[in-house]
């Protein structure tokens, strides 16, 4: 409540009210009498402001400003910030730290997913950045340590399909409860390519995978494939309408006809790369965005924007994103505006209609990675392992605002008559310069509520009035509290609303899932009908090709039957040729057989007669041997009793 009495004070600085009292609180009559404390109490400077008070006369009047949860500190907060952007204002709130660098976001529901380098997802509140959940996917048949990183999510349903660097796409089930926070159980995973998956778009009835193995691959089924690219698939983006999907890599842009019946690998239209700029670097397009109703957005490794026109696809406009042309790797839609983001920490801001720009911001550390908008906060995921929030506010020309209306002094009306209204206020348009806040006004009525938050800089001077003995800051303080009254009924009904919206979300989600789980079985009974209606169509073209089978077998069995009979004629005829030739063959056999043996006969006699004539040959010779060694024997004989006799002789002599 301390903080709401700042922002009142804020919200109507400068501004005396219509009782006379200054803006620090100082009471003066309406008669312009004196203090209740006297005017001898009041130093030089505060009755030369209270004078310079009464001088402007009944142009000030007293405004306690409220919209949404916030007074008039809102605005001045708003004039405060230096970005000069256009319809819009980010406003830093905090940065979240999730130990690695971020690879991709996603809102799911009220909550924001936050993917990261080491492989966890840390599912927080996206307005409060609250940590609810993680989540680290595994891999259910592996039996060692895989390490991997998710690099692309989206929602169907009540799924959430996370793509992975290792090409597996795994589906997370989201079961919210009644009294808790939601819970999220992983229901399947599935190898849909040989490469990392980059990125993914879906429709109500499919999506589209790309990865790192240039293909794109819808609803995870591996005939169903896109083939055309040569490069990692950096980006998807699905034309409902014109039922078109649109990517990019690093050979340039290709739009499809989805959806698909089979693999395809003719595009509708192919925009390739341009040529290399003066920096000596081709551009290649890195991310696609749907910008409004006509243009699709295309952020180019050059640093350079290209708008194409979504029906048409002519190039409508090229223009430079950042001045030193660093690669735009990540665009976003913020309300009326495109955030564009890549490898440095600035973030430029360019106006979606007519493409101008309207500012920049910078992250206080690292490099952008991607960007996720929902209501009225921006996540900004870095490369230093923190994302980084801001509050987007959009600036109206008319504000609602509590206002408390009085008479002006001058015309008689007595303080204590005045009415609280509820209505929008237009910005004030006088030529008088606005007043200074003034020290001593409503930071002294946070003393009133909680005096350790009390500003003590802004009380030095010894002159000053207590604020408790002012009674225009007790009617304030008054005010403020049945603004804190309507505040909390305002929040208790706010709760109430959110209850009864968590069970009108369980009962929808409940819905959902019989309506998903009705459709599940339409389409199994729609397909279990196709594929009879298939089977029996297949049946009936079965059954008359057995038909005609049968009939061309019967004309063929005909035919062979007349081929047969003609073959039996002819081999009659063959055999009564061959019976023929075979008596001739016997009958020459006989004859040959019988001069054969007369043959064989002489030739017996002509080999008795020359083995006759070779024994008598062999006994002849071998009596002409046997004659022969008699003769040598009988010589040998003869010449032994020779030499016995000479030797006899010579005995007798020696004797």
């Amino acid at each position: 409540m301390a903080d709401a009495a700042v922002a009142a004070g804020k919200g109507g600085e400068g501004k005396a009210d219509n009782n006379g009292t200054g803006s620090n609180g100082v009471g003066v009559g309406t008669d312009g009498g004196t203090n209740p404390l006297g005017h001898d109490q009041l130093g030089e400077p505060q009755q030369r402001r209270r004078m310079r008070s009464e001088s402007d006369g009944d142009v000030s009047k007293k405004t306690i400003t409220a919209r949404t949860n916030m007074l008039g500190i809102l605005q001045t907060k708003l004039n405060k910030i230096k970005t000069p952007i256009k319809g819009q204002k980010p406003q830093f709130l905090k940065d979240i730290s999730t130990g690695a660098a971020v690879r991709c976001l996603c809102e799911i529901d009220d909550t924001v997913w936050v993917a990261s380098r080491d492989g966890t997802i840390h599912v927080r509140d996206f307005m409060s950045g609250e940590l609810t959940a993680t989540i680290a996917p595994t891999l259910r048949d592996s039996k060692q340590e895989h390490k991997f990183f998710v690099n692309t999510m989206f929602r169907r349903a009540l799924h959430v399909w996370l793509g992975s660097s290792d090409g597996f796409l795994h589906k997370y089930q989201i079961r919210h409860q009644y009294d808790g926070p939601s819970e999220y159980v992983s229901v399947n995973q599935a190898l849909v390519h040989s490469g990392g998956i980059l990125c993914s778009a879906s429709s109500d009835e499919h999506f589209w995978t790309g990865g790192q193995d240039g293909q794109i691959v819808q609803d995870a089924d591996s005939n169903k494939k896109l083939l055309g690219h040569k490069g990692w698939i950096r980006s998807l983006f699905h034309d409902e309408e014109l039922g078109e999907l649109w990517s990019c890599a690093s050979d340039g842009i290709r739009i499809w006809e989805v959806p698909l019946l089979e693999s395809s690998s003719e595009e509708s239209r192919f925009m390739p790369k341009a040529k290399k700029e003066r920096s000596g670097k081709p551009s290649e397009p890195l991310c696609l965005l749907k910008v409004g109703e006509e243009h699709v957005w295309c952020g180019c490794s050059d640093g350079t924007i290209t708008v194409f026109n979504r029906k048409s696809k002519a190039k409508v406009k090229t223009f430079t994103a950042h001045k030193d042309r660093r690669p735009i790797s990540c665009l976003e839609m913020v309300g009326n505006s495109v955030w564009a983001g890549g490898s440095m920490s600035a973030i430029s801001i360019h106006v979606a209609a007519t493409m101008k720009p309207a500012g920049s911001i910078s992250i206080p550390k690292g490099t952008v990675t991607c960007f996720v908008y929902f209501r009225s906060r921006v996540w900004v995921g870095s490369r230093a392992g923190k994302c980084f929030m801001y509050r987007i506010f959009q600036m109206r020309g008319q504000r609602m605002s509590f206002r408390r209306s009085r008479t002006s002094p001058r015309n008689g009306a007595r303080s204590g008559s005045a009415a609280r209204s509820m209505t929008p206020t237009a910005p004030r348009t006088s030529r008088r310069a606005e007043k200074k806040w003034r020290r001593g006004s409503f930071a002294d009525m946070v003393k009133m509520q909680d005096p350790d938050k009390t500003k003590v800089k802004m009380r030095e001077k010894e002159t000053q009035t207590d604020p408790w003995e002012c009674p225009n800051c007790k009617r304030t303080m008054e005010d403020l509290s049945a603004l804190n009254q309507e505040l909390e009924t305002t929040k208790l009904a706010l709760d109430e609303s959110r209850k009864e919206l968590k069970e009108a979300r369980i009962e929808m989600d409940r819905s959902a899932m019989e309506l998903l789980t009705a459709e599940e079985s339409l389409e199994a009974a729609s397909s279990r009908a196709e594929s009879l209606e298939a089977a029996r169509a297949k049946a009936e073209a079965a059954a008359q090709a057995a038909l005609d089978q049968a009939r061309r077998l019967r004309e063929e069995s005909e035919r062979a039957n007349d081929g047969f009979k003609e073959q039996l004629a002819r081999r009659d005829e063959e055999i009564r040729r061959l019976r023929e030739l075979l008596a001739k063959a016997e009958e020459g056999q006989a004859s040959a057989l019988a001069k054969a043996r007369a043959l064989q006969r002489s030739l017996d006699a002509k080999a008795q007669a020359e083995a006759e004539a070779a024994e008598a040959r062999r006994r002849r010779e071998s009596e002409e041997k046997e004659a022969r060694r008699r003769e040598k024997e009988e010589e040998e004989a003869r010449k032994k009793r020779e030499e016995e006799e000479e030797a006899g002789e010579a005995e007798k002599i020696a004797g």
